[in-house]
């Protein structure tokens, strides 16, 4: 038992270490608008890994790397490449690193780029859609990765979950959802931040308390991961992903329109850049595909879906569009040869939670000798209110309402005791015995007695009763941080169950290389 206690003891020492480390902060800025860029790469020259931006354009990167003389590539979709020595970033505060919008001036990509300008934005998507086999690998690879899921609440980041893992992919002609391997090296449940065990429960369809607004999410046995992963549809391109995009090989060209817009540079590298489209009666779907001009291969799709029928409050743009469902994007690069691998994917939904009212009744006691009901509530009234206003209150016995003689509050001086209240009748004894004898003989299931209760407000400002509605945004987010272009499938290796959510009861692996990987925590927001 003892020697179970240490062992248990050293692994949380270990792990910890991961989250000890000192790190130089940074934030990419629009060298134009001083906008964040979010989801850019900055990755280290010499070691060929690295981070992904945040929502706000942070980013992080343990300081033992400055030491190490290495140089910080930054590239984004549309922007130009930037190149910075490490050492010339400060240890201390936040690095502001601005980058200017990409220009387009590949004069030989610009030759290729005639020879296909007859092709329709639909012919192109299509290409793309037939050249996955070619441009994706087929042999087993593996990606280290920095994963996370969080919600949003009113600005403030709630329920952060972080975690190191190392995804095993047999390949793009296998089955990503059955054949994938997950080995999970570090995770926290970020206590920096806020947390909310309601917004932290899984969906709940039967009670309502927790769903997505015309939307079906499956809870895929409560594995955010799985969940984000699912909503890869590159990855996914010959299985059923989510709904619209579906089977992509099949069912994307067929459900979409498709418009062509002004080409992108990534890298050096010409992109056709393609609206998708879709009216569908209760939903409505904007997105951009971005697609090689050389070997059609698919290096983004950002794919939006908004609610038609859910009107919303803001700008012209913001109202045409609707209210937005969820929001999936998928980033691909190329490694040396010239396969695309992931380099992020990201699914954001909106969910409504609905907890259960916080003021309300515990109990109602019939009291004959008083001619009334006593109801005890579980907290404290408010003193301002006028709870002994009978217009406050309806008592219906069988379906007819009652004529009320008087209200009386009683209001207890004890912190542990909560208020109380008389609803005195105005009955006869000949209908007030009768009724007593009727209550006392009713089954579960008949309605004899109905009290409603109005405009009663506890200590906290708290309405009797009342149901709050409390919108969140969900995120999950997948950043790698190291390609593997040739990994193999460890063997006898402790997997990451994925009938079980990531961060409850998984084995725990820690590699031996394991300083090499970080987590690009957000920036706390008084930082």
């Amino acid at each position: 038992m003892m020697r179970i206690t240490v062992l248990a003891f050293l692994l949380l020492f270990q792990f910890s270490a991961f989250a000890q480390e000192d790190f130089i902060h940074g934030k990419l800025l629009d060298a134009n608008t001083n906008e964040p860029v979010v989801f850019a790469t900055l990755r280290l020259k010499h070691k060929a890994m690295g981070v992904i931006t945040n929502q706000d354009g942070g980013f992080r990167f343990p300081k033992r790397f400055q030491q190490l003389d290495d140089i910080l590539v930054i590239s984004c979709m549309g922007y130009e490449k930037k190149e910075i020595p490490l050492s010339r970033l400060s240890p201390n505060g936040i690095n502001t690193i601005r980058i200017k919008p990409g220009v387009l001036a590949l004069q030989e990509t610009m030759v290729t780029a005639k020879k296909k300008r007859g092709l329709s934005a639909r012919a192109i998507v299509k290409r793309a859609i037939a050249a996955i086999p070619q441009n994706y690998p087929k042999n087993t690879f593996s990606t280290v990765v920095y994963y996370r899921d969080y919600q949003m609440s009113n600005g403030q980041y709630v329920n952060l979950n972080e975690a190191i893992l190392e995804v095993f992919d047999e390949g793009f002609d296998t089955v990503d959802t059955t054949d994938t391997k997950v080995m999970l090296y570090d995770y926290k449940q970020n206590n920096q931040f806020k947390r909310d065990t309601l917004a932290d429960n899984p969906y709940d369809y039967t009670n309502l308390e927790k769903i997505i607004e015309n939307a079906y999410m499956p809870a895929h046995d409560g594995n955010e991961f799985n969940i984000l992963r699912v909503h890869d549809p590159i990855r996914n391109h010959n299985i059923n992903s989510f709904d619209l995009i579906n089977k992509m090989e099949e069912d994307f060209i067929k459900n979409h329109s498709f418009k062509k817009e002004p080409d992108v540079v990534l890298d050096n590298e010409l992109l056709f850049k393609i609206r998708i489209n879709r009216i569908h009666p209760i939903a409505k779907v904007i997105g951009w595909i971005y697609i090689s001009k050389t070997d059609y291969a698919i290096h983004k799709i950002e794919y939006s879906v908004y609610d038609r029928l859910k009107k919303i409050v803001g700008d012209v743009s913001e109202r045409k569009k609707g209210n937005l469902i969820f929001e999936t994007t998928a980033e691909y690069n190329r490694d040396p040869e010239q396969k695309m691998f992931l380099n992020y994917v990201s699914f954001y939904n909106k969910f409504r939670l609905s907890p259960p009212p916080i003021f309300t009744i515990d109990s109602i006691a019939f009291v004959p000798s008083k001619k009334g009901f006593m109801v005890y509530l579980n907290q404290k009234l408010r003193q301002n209110d006028e709870p002994e206003n009978k217009a406050n209150y309806e008592v219906k016995f069988k379906g007819n309402a009652l004529r009320l003689k008087k209200i009386k509050v009683y209001r207890n001086s004890f912190k542990v005791f909560q208020d109380s209240l008389m609803i005195y009748l105005d009955v006869s004894m000949v209908k007030l015995s009768k009724m007593a004898n009727e209550i006392a003989t009713a089954s579960a299931s008949e309605d004899v007695l109905e009290i409603k209760i109005e405009n009663l407000t506890d200590i906290q400002g708290n309405l009797l009763n009342e149901w709050k509605s409390l919108e969140f945004n969900q995120f999950r987010e997948y950043f790698v941080q190291k390609v593997k272009p040739f990994a193999q499938i460890p063997k006898d290796a402790l997997f990451m169950r994925k009938n079980k959510p990531i961060f409850e009861s998984q084995p725990l692996i820690r590699p031996k290389n394991s300083e090499e990987y970080w987590m690009n925590t957000p920036l706390v927001n008084n930082e």
